[in-house]
């Protein structure tokens, strides 16, 4: 009974070794294949040639310089191809969905699930200022609304010199005050038909835009182009005003209350007591600030602030 027993136990131990064995041999028989298949696999690889020269030839350096550029052919065909697999494998199909005259509310809606891919073609690119911008009203400097620039008040002045118990000095200061407040009032009017002519090409200029922006957009580029309307206005009123200067400056042209040019008599000593002969003069250019010496003749920008006082 145990002799039996042990008969089959040892028969089952040669089965198994006899399993193991084989399975060692079949792997590595096939181990033996796949090095055979690497070596023979890397030898193809080194000796590869793609470019073969008709005729053949056996020169090595002729060889070798076929076998690098089949190898830096090969080398970018795999490198485009795995490209190619990349992006094919990360590209995102995109689905187009159109929405036929989508309301205000519809949308704010797609717009805020949509925000990067949302287009909405207008039919109509463009679009006057004037239909969305009409509270637009400019603000003038209190001066240019007040007494001071009317003609009853500028007449009071320059009539007042003629009442009685006036001097002379009180003449100056009525004509330079008279002066001052003429070229104000000019200065205020001209400043504000200049701002009506440009608002009125403003409301008729054009707003473009081929797709339908957010609200935030929109109120951002319409407080930019308000702030550059009011740099363009502030540019064309100062850049006038200096266009005169410099044609006056170039032209030696004298104001009529002589602030730039001074006129000297040539001759002195001559008396001249009719008024049909001409009196030579001479030009001479007014002088300004004592310190800096800016003299009319060479600087079109010279100025300075009236020193006329009252008596008491």
């Amino acid at each position: 009974m145990k002799f039996g027993k042990y008969l089959a136990e040892r028969q089952r131990n040669n089965l198994l070794r006899n399993n193991e064995i084989r399975k060692k041999k079949v792997f590595l028989r096939l181990f033996d294949h796949l090095y055979k298949i690497f070596v023979y696999g890397k030898q193809r690889l080194i000796t590869l040639n793609l470019y073969l020269t008709i005729p053949l030839t056996i020169n090595r350096k002729i060889l070798r310089r076929n076998r690098r550029s089949t190898r830096i052919y090969l080398i970018l065909l795999f490198t485009a191809f795995s490209f190619l697999i990349v992006y094919t494998l990360l590209k995102q199909e995109t689905n187009i969905v159109i929405i036929e005259s989508p309301s205000l509310v519809k949308y704010r809606q797609l717009l805020t699930q949509n925000s990067l891919t949302l287009q909405c073609p207008c039919r109509n690119i463009a679009i006057k200022y004037s239909k969305f911008i009409t509270q637009i009203q400019p603000e003038y400097h209190e001066v240019c609304s007040s007494i001071f620039i009317s003609l009853r008040w500028i007449e009071s002045i320059s009539k007042s010199y003629f009442f009685a118990g006036t001097t002379i000095e009180f003449g100056i200061i009525t004509n330079e005050l008279t002066k001052q407040f003429r070229t104000l009032s000019t200065l205020c009017q001209i400043s504000e038909k200049m701002l009506n002519t440009s608002l009125s090409i403003f409301h008729q200029s054009d707003f473009l835009s081929a797709y339908v922006i957010s609200e935030h957009e929109f109120s951002t580029r319409i407080e930019l182009l308000i702030e550059q309307f009011k740099s363009k206005v502030f540019s064309q009123f100062t850049e006038t005003f200096q266009l005169i200067q410099l044609i006056n400056h170039a032209n030696e042209f004298a104001t009529v209350y002589f602030t730039n040019w001074l006129f000297v008599p040539k001759y002195q000593d001559v008396f001249q007591p009719f008024k049909d002969i001409p009196i030579h003069a001479l030009t001479e250019p007014r002088i300004y600030s004592t310190e800096n010496k800016c003299s009319c003749g060479i600087q079109s920008n010279c100025s300075k602030l009236s020193d006329s006082k009252f008596s008491a």
